[in-house]
């Protein structure tokens, strides 16, 4: 390669490369420019009449362009210039540039890169950032405050509904009373117990300021308990045995419902013609699994209609449990249901009438 061809080459590398490189005169206007230079500084031609473009309406921050470039054009070192115009910004340097045999003084510059840009680009990303942040914690006071609301929402309807089930249950005792007919009484009595039976789910989450989950132990303590001044004859006694255990309604209300179909079945059929009987409500945990059990010492099982066996059959399906019956020396059901155990109590607590 001839040294006209290596100019070449160093004139076509010099041209495409990415760093803005550009020689002026002392008065500014450009002898050479690659393309980023042109790019950079916005250099074309000041008219038709004249080819040479300039940087002389760009301007310096302490001193006049014309007075840097001509100490820049004396010297060997490199000299920091921070070009500016319109709101538009270049980082460079400049240095002397004296082609041989040429007694022309000329400057080289050459642009940097601006060593505040890094800091400018985090500042740019710290502040977008933070206004996301703003943002975000915006959404979440909003959120926060509908939460609060539909829980004063869940709980007044929890209220509502305990209420109504109030005087539901209570309009079918008083039709029970007051039916002429026995089949139609005992059947007002059986619903009037059943919805009470939901009702005490719904005061348990109204007095705790719940919406979605009770403990097992109140549960069964006031359901047998309302069994126990509705339902049951002054010669049976009534047990129970509780450990705390809380529970999603999910599974409190069917649980509710069998539970109190299991113990006023026991009543009802049981002891016919006894002058004492006992019922017990006995909740254990084993493992993962609850394990509740209506237990009499009467007659053992007797033959029920099919509906009966269904209802418990069902309930027990409800809750993802299982249910057997035992004869021996009275009726023993237990009912299966697994159950997560962490939060339950170990404590067992004793619970029978006098």
């Amino acid at each position: 390669m001839t040294s006209g061809d290596e100019g070449q080459v160093a004139k076509l590398a010099l041209a495409a490369h990415p760093v803005a490189t550009l020689v002026v005169d002392l008065e500014g206007c450009a002898l050479y420019a690659n393309t980023a230079a042109r790019k950079a500084f916005g250099l074309e031609p000041k008219s038709s009449q004249s080819t040479r473009a300039s940087i002389s309406d760009w301007q310096l921050r302490r001193m006049m362009l014309t007075d840097l470039l001509r100490m820049a054009s004396t010297s060997s070192n490199w000299i920091p210039a921070i070009f500016s115009r319109n709101g538009e910004t270049v980082h460079a340097r400049m240095r002397g540039l004296r082609p041989a045999g040429n007694a022309t003084l000329s400057v080289l510059i050459t642009s940097v890169r601006d060593s505040t840009t890094p800091f400018v680009a985090h500042a740019q990303q710290i502040k977008k950032l933070n206004k996301q942040l703003h943002l975000y914690r915006k959404m979440a006071g909003e959120l926060q405050a509908s939460i609060e609301v539909s829980k004063v929402l869940e709980r007044e309807l929890v209220h509502r509904v305990k209420n109504n089930l109030a005087i539901i249950s209570g309009l079918l005792h008083q039709q029970a009373r007051s039916a002429g007919d026995q089949v139609v009484s005992a059947a007002l009595k059986d619903a009037a117990s059943r919805i009470k039976s939901v009702a005490v789910v719904h005061e348990l989450l109204d007095s705790s300021r719940e919406t979605d989950v009770v403990d097992l132990e109140r549960l069964i303590s006031e359901l047998v308990n309302g069994i126990r001044e509705a339902l049951c004859p002054k010669h049976i006694r009534l047990e129970t045995e509780t450990r705390s255990a809380i529970v999603h309604i999910d599974v409190a209300l069917p649980l509710s419902l069998l539970i109190n179909e299991l113990v006023t079945n026991a009543i009802k059929h049981a002891f016919p013609e006894r002058d004492s009987g006992r019922i017990q409500v006995r909740f254990l945990l084993h493992d993962s699994m609850i394990d509740i059990r209506v237990v009499d010492d009467g007659i053992g099982l007797p033959e029920a209609s099919a509906r009966q066996p269904r209802m418990i059959t069902a309930l027990a399906d409800q809750v993802g449990g299982t249910i057997e019956s035992r004869i021996e020396n009275g009726t023993e059901w237990i009912l299966r249901i697994p159950f997560n155990r962490e939060g339950a109590m170990t404590e067992t607590i004793p619970e029978q009438t006098p």
